[in-house]
Formats: C-alpha cells, structure tokens, sequence
C-alpha cells in the first residue's frame, strides 16, 4: 500500500502565539517517464498489435511507469522514501494516513511523500530566519540529482510560511482543506445524490478521489 498523507492530515498541527510554521518544497518533472522498470516487465506492458518495420513485425512495450496502473503510485512511493533514507532522513517523521502524527516540536521537522511531491514543515520561535533551505532539503536534492533525477525548478520552496500541499492550505494562521478542494469535493457529493449527472459512480469517486 502506499501509505499516501491526505489534506485533513495536516488539520490537527497546532501553532503557539510564540512560533511560526515554515515549509520547504520540491517536486519533480513528469515523474512518470523518469523511471525504467526492470527488463523483465517488459513481457507484462508490451502492446497486442505490432508495427511492421521492413516488412517484419515489430512488438513495442513500455519501459517507465505506467500512469494509472494500480501498482505505479505505490512504486514512486517505495523511491521516494528510499532517497530520503539515502539523504539521511527520520522515516519516523514521515506523515503516513495509518500513523499518528509525528512530534513536530521546536528542532524536529516533518515532512511528506505523496508520488513526486516532497514537503518538509518546521516549527520555528517567531522571528528566527526562516527562509532558508534546510540540511535535510539539500541532502534531498543532491540525492536525487545524484540519480539523475530532474526537479521542477519553478516549484521550489524555502521556509515558506505560507503554503499548500496536497489540498492542505497554511495561510500563516490557519490549516485545513484548501477552499477549491472542498468546492470541487462538495460539487462532486451533490452530483452523487442527485443522480442526474450521467456520470458513473467508479468515474465520480476518481474525481472525488483527486480532489480529496
């Protein structure tokens, strides 16, 4: 199982009049085609009809990881964690939906996995310099490009103190589900009870999947 984090998983962090919240972010580029399965699975994606290359038929097959194949989450998932292990990283401090909450006191951060998204939350004494990256982030990212692994630029963060992650948005006072999220969700709900949305149900619990 992958063990995804989920938005309402962050709605129970707690910030004193004394401490600010900060986070750091770091995602990758079209995660999907950066990773090459096995040889041996080649067989299992190959597809059913050839293309004739001079006459003779030609079997093309997939070599990444296919998107929405029910065990491609939990593999991204299984790489995430195995760089931050190589980046020196507390898997207990990992944020899990079958785990309680790890300790986010003063000096201990946490941080999160969802695919190819990586956040890392500190808790900080107001007016302490914030927007740094951390050692963990550093480690983090020349892990990964020590495996040849391309990050998105445009979507790193450094001791933000106002963020979003996976539907969960900080505004620098107050955590909880970010306002499209719930409108997307809420609009999914009434289209299940009204039953006139010509939609199937495996169709409607996707959507509301994405948006929860």
């Amino acid at each position: 199982s992958p063990d995804l984090p989920y938005a309402s998983s962050y709605c129970c962090l707690c910030v004193s009049d004394n401490d600010i919240l900060v986070a750091g972010e770091e995602d990758e580029s079209s995660s999907f085609y950066l990773y090459r399965l096995p040889p041996q699975w080649r067989p299992y994606f190959t597809f059913s009809r050839p293309v004739y290359r001079n006459g003779s038929p030609v079997y093309y097959a997939l070599t990444g990881i296919p998107m929405g194949w029910c065990l491609s989450v939990g593999l991204l998932q299984c790489l995430q964690r195995l760089f931050v292990k190589l980046s020196g990283g507390n898997p207990a401090q990992e944020i899990r939906s079958s785990r309680i909450f790890p300790d986010y006191a003063r000096g201990e951060s946490v941080h999160s996995l969802y695919v190819d998204n990586f956040n890392e939350i500190r808790l900080l004494p107001e007016g302490e310099p914030h927007e740094i990256e951390t050692a963990f982030q550093k480690r983090f990212v020349k892990v990964k490009e020590d495996h040849h692994v391309i990050l998105n630029e445009d979507e790193r963060v450094h001791g933000a103190r106002q963020f979003s992650n996976i539907g969960a948005f900080y505004d620098g006072q107050f955590l909880g589900v970010a306002r499209s999220k719930r409108a997307l969700l809420v609009s999914c709900l009434l289209l299940l009870a009204s039953g006139t949305c010509g939609c199937s149900y495996p169709q409607l619990a996707s959507i509301i999947g994405i948006a929860s």
